[in-house]
């Protein structure tokens, strides 16, 4: 609870904290992405501001302090082990960026928000447009590159701003194909064949040392590793492209693997080239408008975790379907980017299936061309019904 002791500010802060407590609608469900189109129903229900954010706006409004990233109040935090895991994280290469999320986002946050962010960030694990803004503000602030992703640069901006310890070194996981980590006076983004969540080129790398690398890929963006056998898991691995790119019909370019054990053991990898994006040929025939404007918005899939199993549609043939509803990220400006900050819910139309030869065939799915499509169904049944399916989809 908040006290008020100067009774001037108090009226205006509670009013408006009160406009803003209640924000958020339910958006309808998107249909299958090949087969009907939506209602432009849906309502905006992305970056809802929580009420302590909210606080913090009419205060700093009342009291003149606009918003920003405050330098005159840096934390001491040498003895506290906030910061440790995220340190060690980036130390082996890893490089946060918008749409990532899990506790190294988490401890980003505590960390951004030690170090001043005006307004407080909420330390909920979801690296968005506020936390891309915070970042932002502190890059600016510590006179390195302002590029919105966490690396080498910000880390080491972080620890000399809050005077932190550096974490203890620690074993990789794979010692077998270690990661390299990026060059800490460069830019942080794609370092050569490492992209922005520490992506490494597995070309040289024993099928044992690709399911390792993978299996840390997994775990290390938040997802689940099923390690029994036959358990499938999949990785998605987003290259960011327009829905414009190849005159609107999307692009396979990106990166896909299967990994499992088989029923003796072995590890096994397989790779494709798929795509993860929606293709502007749909664009206004298949989506959801969140914005109100009586546009369909584009959606695709957030990066992250889920579960697939699967299915059969009459129009698309073979599927993977999620086995709960989701939400997906909404393209509001019509741009073929998605970087709006809009999210609406898609229900379980984000599917697995099998694009064209010339076009993705995505309205927001995850596609194959037909001949890796056979390949990777081929794959998915070899040693009998994978049950549940993982997904792991990182932005690279």
């Amino acid at each position: 609870m908040y006290f008020l002791h100067n009774s001037s500010m108090a009226l205006p802060i509670l009013k408006a904290t009160k406009r803003h407590i209640s924000t958020m609608s339910s958006p309808n469900i998107e249909e299958s992405t090949m087969t009907r189109i939506a209602q432009p129903t849906a309502t905006v229900r992305a970056n809802q501001p929580t009420t302590t954010e909210i606080f913090e706006r009419e205060r700093a409004a009342v009291t003149g302090n606009g918003a920003g990233f405050e330098t005159a109040r840096p934390h001491h935090i040498a003895q506290s082990n906030v910061g440790q895991r995220l340190q060690s994280s980036v130390g082996s290469g890893k490089i946060l960026k918008k749409g990532a999320s899990g506790e190294d986002v988490k401890e980003m946050q505590q960390l951004l928000n030690r170090a001043g962010a005006n307004p407080p960030l909420e330390t909920d694990g979801k690296f968005g447009p506020k936390t891309q803004t915070a970042l932002r503000q502190f890059q600016q602030q510590s006179n390195i590159s302002v590029d919105g992703k966490f690396g080498p640069q910000s880390m080491g901006a972080m620890q000399q701003s809050l005077q932190m310890n550096p974490a203890a070194p620690q074993t990789p996981a794979n010692p077998t194909s270690p990661q390299n980590p990026g060059n800490p006076t460069a830019p942080e983004g794609p370092q050569g064949a490492q992209g922005a969540q520490g992506v490494q080129d597995t070309s040289g790398m024993s099928q044992d040392q690709k399911y390792d690398y993978y299996a840390q890929l997994i775990e290390q963006n938040g997802g689940q590793l099923k390690d029994g056998v036959n358990q499938r898991n999949i990785v998605g691995l987003r290259t960011e492209t327009d829905a414009d790119v190849n005159g609107g019909n999307g692009r396979y370019d990106d990166k896909m693997v299967m990994i499992w054990k088989d029923s003796q053991g072995r590890k096994q990898v397989r790779e494709y080239t798929g795509n993860t994006e929606p293709s502007a040929r749909y664009r206004g025939r298949m989506g959801v408008d969140v914005n109100g404007d009586g546009r369909l918005d584009q959606g695709r899939l957030p990066s992250g975790y889920y579960e697939f199993t699967k299915g059969h549609s009459s129009r698309l043939g073979s599927v993977l379907r999620p086995t709960r509803n989701t939400m997906a990220e909404r393209d509001t400006n019509q741009d073929g980017l998605f970087n709006d900050g809009a999210t609406g819910s898609a229900g379980r139309s984000m599917l697995f299936h099998k694009g064209g030869n010339s076009m993705t065939g995505s309205a927001g799915c995850q596609t194959l061309n037909p001949t890796e499509w056979r390949r990777f169904w081929r794959d998915l049944n070899a040693n009998g019904n994978p049950g549940t399916i993982g997904y792991t989809l990182i932005n690279t």
